[in-house]
């Protein structure tokens, strides 16, 4: 894995699945924006990931929690201009 962005929330590692043949993008959340034990604020649980469908939206192929309890999403990977680059072209 090679880490190709960080932000606020998390750091965006982009890596390949050991047995499927796709690349993929995942996102580690930073260990101190940990809410609950849930990952969510309220600790109320939240719906998954991998149920949402849209053409504007990357889809999701698994979701989980390392053992330090940080939350991690593997998703799509999509090449292309970063948002902040698209904003700045469109000055």
């Amino acid at each position: 894995m090679k880490e190709i962005g960080r932000g606020g929330m998390g750091t965006v590692y982009e890596a390949v699945h050991t047995v499927l043949p796709r690349r993929a993008a995942i996102k580690v959340m930073h260990s101190d924006l940990r809410a609950s034990p849930h990952g969510d604020a309220d600790g109320s649980g939240s719906r998954d990931p991998r149920d949402v469908r849209h053409a504007g939206i990357v889809r999701v192929f698994e979701c989980n929690i390392l053992q330090d309890q940080r939350p991690w999403i593997a998703m799509e990977l999509v090449l292309g201009e970063t948002l902040a680059q698209r904003l700045l072209y469109q000055r």
